[in-house]
């Protein structure tokens, strides 16, 4: 009898996993797919003529690498800042993301309003893959239609998709999305060979993009027992071995697994608590998106009798009320889980950079609450028999736009603060007063405006939040004497800059910018002998640095060195042939020697390579010719 029974069950299970998939088989209306996607793009439309900001400088206008399609395999052997040629190893590993870089470079060249199209179009897509898998999950196309258009117009989106740089967001959710859609897909139509593979080949494309896309086999595996109390192995296995595959390629670039970025020295009673603080964060952001910013400063939580671990318990407890409330509504449980389970990585305090709770980490789990929302209210007949009768879909279909042109009131709000970096930068300041690094930005911005006062202020400033900071950031630590040395330097008070660099070389040691400070102000007080062994540790921390090889020239030049000046100067130009100060190091050194002929080649390649030196060329070369 017993066999039986479980014979009829599965019976059933199985009419009911086709008959789903005969119900979801009927086309999801285009008309509402066009308007999901309209909505998407529209909402977003005016920040395509915004300017590079933030990361966007160094990620785009400071890497070659994405304007040379010969360099796409190095995007797969390397970590995301390596063109940056850094002294550091990065703990992220996105072949993806600047593949996409490179493809927008070919398209437009360095202009921002391609990335920014790029970015939304992707947004616009990941937009629609939610309308259909509310679709697919809900079987009421109004229900999937109503996810599209939250998710389309979130506003904790607005950093994710107006930042050049988060693309990596919206990237990753346009191969997690479709992963997870395809997954249902096989799971409701008994076991489809495509949906599986489209699914697996998904997966991969997540995780070149983004490493938010490790949680997927785990969602996989809560969809299938949240769905069909049951667990498909052969399946996850195979989700493993995609992993293992992108594992491999990970260690060989980065040379481990895992790559700390942020020594927090916290407790484990100290990090436990903060976790937990930050998840309530989290999943409180996904529903009501409070306190935006593109900076927050982390402050760790020790104990249990605070203000904020307190909120953030109760924030949790309510959660899991509603986990165990709606247990039986499969759906809604695999939704609730999901928002928890996307977020974990975010979770990783040491892994993650110092901007240690960001907002852009909600984009892929905000699939969930976005889902959520409609199918609870589909669900409410069930859920609550005898509800009020002026809680009727008409009342659904209100809240429903009241709560998207909220949601679209602020993220148009939101999308202005990022269209320029005094705007971005002087915002975040006022939401997050003692966010160190953004403060020293907007002072290197001021600097090479020449405004030196605005500069000295928030690098002050700067100084100031960093000696408060919980974490201990000492590349910016540096980064900030060093902004003060150079306004100093400006300024003609050399020895108060020595005092900053040398400040800025107790933080980081060795580091290459401080180095060349160090050189530069050395050089300008002609301390040769202290100038000199600056650049050979340049030089020796970076072979590739034709910078420092013509400061070594230009140095050499100015003792009477002529030979080792000619030498620097060509490994210079070896390294980069289009560098004019090299050029005319030397040229100058050629001209020292008497070597006339080799010093006018050099003067008229000086012509060719930098146009904008063609004037001081020929007056040297006049120079040189009445000799």
């Amino acid at each position: 009898m017993g066999k039986k029974s479980r014979l009829k069950k599965e019976i059933k299970q199985t009419s009911g996993r086709k008959s789903i998939g005969a119900a979801v088989a009927g086309c999801f209306p285009v008309w509402l797919l066009i308007l999901v996607a309209a909505v998407a793009v529209l909402i977003y439309v005016r920040s395509i003529p915004y300017a590079f900001v933030y990361d966007d400088e160094n990620q785009i206008l400071e890497n070659t690498w994405i304007r040379d399609w010969s360099q796409v395999l190095r995007f797969f052997s390397t970590h995301v800042w390596a063109f940056a040629r850094t002294q550091t190893i990065s703990n992220y590993y996105r072949p993806l993301h600047m593949v996409t870089y490179a493809v927008a470079y070919s398209i437009g060249g360095l202009k921002p309003h391609v990335f920014h199209l790029i970015n939304i179009l992707f947004h616009a897509f990941c937009s629609v893959t939610v309308a259909l898998i509310g679709f697919r999950l809900s079987r009421n196309r109004f229900a999937g239609a109503a996810a599209g258009l939250l998710f389309a117009l979130h506003p904790i989106h607005a950093e994710s998709v107006t930042w050049i740089s988060g693309i990596t967001d919206p990237l990753c959710a346009a191969f997690y999305f479709p992963a997870l859609y395809f997954y249902l897909k096989d799971g409701q139509e008994d076991g489809n060979r495509t949906a599986l593979i489209l699914s697996l080949g998904c997966f991969l494309g997540a995780l070149f993009s983004k490493e938010m896309a490790f949680t997927l086999p785990v969602i996989a595996g809560w969809l299938d027992w949240c769905l069909y109390r049951k667990f498909r192995w052969s399946r996850y296995a195979m989700f493993a071995a995609v992993f293992a595959f992108y594992a491999v390629m990970r260690i060989r670039a980065l040379h481990a697994f895992f790559v700390q970025q942020v020594p927090l020295h916290l407790d484990p009673l100290a990090r436990l608590l903060s976790t937990i603080v930050l998840l309530a964060q989290y999943v409180a952001k996904m529903f009501v998106p409070f306190h935006i910013s593109a900076f927050h400063v982390f402050e760790p939580t020790a104990s249990i009798l605070t203000l904020d671990f307190a909120l953030s318990a109760v924030c949790l407890a309510a959660y899991a009320a509603a986990l165990w409330f709606l247990r039986r509504q499969r759906t809604l449980l695999f939704l609730l889980g999901y928002c928890i389970l996307t977020i974990v990585p975010a979770l990783n305090l040491s892994g993650i950079g110092h901007n240690i709770f960001a907002d852009r980490y909600l984009y892929i789990p905000t699939l969930g609450s976005c889902l959520l929302l409609p199918l609870l209210a589909q669900s409410l007949r069930e859920l609550w028999p005898s509800r009020p009768q002026w809680l009727n879909p008409q009342a659904g279909v209100a809240l429903l736009a009241l709560v998207l042109s909220v949601f679209a009131w602020r993220l148009w709000n939101e999308i202005a603060v990022w269209r320029d970096v005094p705007t971005l930068f002087t915002e975040t300041m006022r939401r997050s007063p003692g966010a160190a690094v953004i403060a020293h930005n907007l002072g290197r911005y001021y600097y090479y405006r020449g405004d030196l006062a605005q500069a000295t202020h928030w690098e002050t400033k700067a100084l100031e939040a960093s000696g408060k900071s919980f974490i201990v950031n000492r590349p910016n630590n540096a980064a900030i004497l060093g902004g003060l040395g150079s306004i100093a330097f400006q300024q003609g008070r050399r020895d108060e800059a020595l005092g900053y660099h040398l400040e800025a070389s107790k933080e980081m040691p060795g580091n290459e910018a401080v180095l060349q400070n160090l050189a530069t102000v050395y050089i300008s007080l002609r301390d040769y002998r202290k100038a000199l062994p600056c650049l050979q540790a340049l030089v020796k921390a970076n072979p590739r640095n034709e910078i420092a090889f013509s400061d070594l020239s230009a140095l050499f030049l100015t003792i009477g060195q002529y030979d080792l000046a000619i030498a620097n100067a060509r490994s210079s130009l070896g390294i980069n042939p289009n560098y004019g100060n090299a050029c005319l190091n030397l040229a100058r050194a050629y001209g020292a020697k008497g070597m006339k002929e080799e010093a006018r080649e050099a003067y008229l390649q000086l012509k060719r390579i930098a146009p904008e030196k063609s004037g001081q060329a020929d007056a040297e070369l006049k120079a040189l010719s009445s000799r």
